[in-house]
């Protein structure tokens, strides 16, 4: 399940069989999983404004760029979330019930195998930086079976640029 910070309809959970309003065949995405197109598309059709890049179009310094902007640079471009679970608007004024969080996220897709990790293809955000050790907080989203972890940027990026089977694309 998906948490979502901002009410947008009425659902404020997502599980995988909400995907469906995508043309896409569930059974062949829990078989073979999807590629960073099909991830593209799917946040589209979600109603997310979303940029895309391939790890082979981008430099490690212009992914630490992007992890920069995403996890420690501030921005005007945030918006206040209410801790109120029925409150769905956004205000300027936070209060000490409000959180504070940014509009733009990072989600990297990578090969597990380079992390020394089981699997392969796998989808997560990045919720942090430290740029003294050049690491990133990865939140895994598949929860029972890594816990949020610690991983050089520089390892996360060459995971990111192995050449997916599926798409023939890093």
């Amino acid at each position: 399940k998906i948490w979502l910070g901002q009410k947008k309809s009425c659902w404020r959970w997502y599980e995988e069989d909400m995907l469906d309003c995508c043309a896409m065949d569930l059974e062949v995405v829990r078989e073979v999983g999807i590629c960073l197109t099909d991830f593209h598309f799917l946040a589209k059709c979600q109603g997310v404004t979303i940029q895309s890049w391939y790890a082979s179009d981008v430099s490690v310094e212009q992914f630490r760029d992007a992890v920069r902007l995403a996890c420690c640079e501030r921005r005007d471009d945030v918006i206040s979330v209410s801790a109120d679970s029925d409150s769905s608007s956004s205000s300027n004024s936070i209060s000490s019930h409000d959180r504070v969080q940014p509009k733009t996220y990072l989600v990297t897709h990578y090969n597990r195998g380079t992390l020394h990790q089981t699997g392969t293809g796998h989808f997560s955000p990045v919720a942090a930086y430290d740029e003294r050790s050049d690491s990133v907080l990865i939140l895994d989203t598949a929860r029972f079976k890594y816990g949020p972890h610690w991983v050089k940027l520089e390892l996360l990026y060459e995971a990111m640029t192995c050449i997916d089977p599926n798409c023939k694309l890093s």
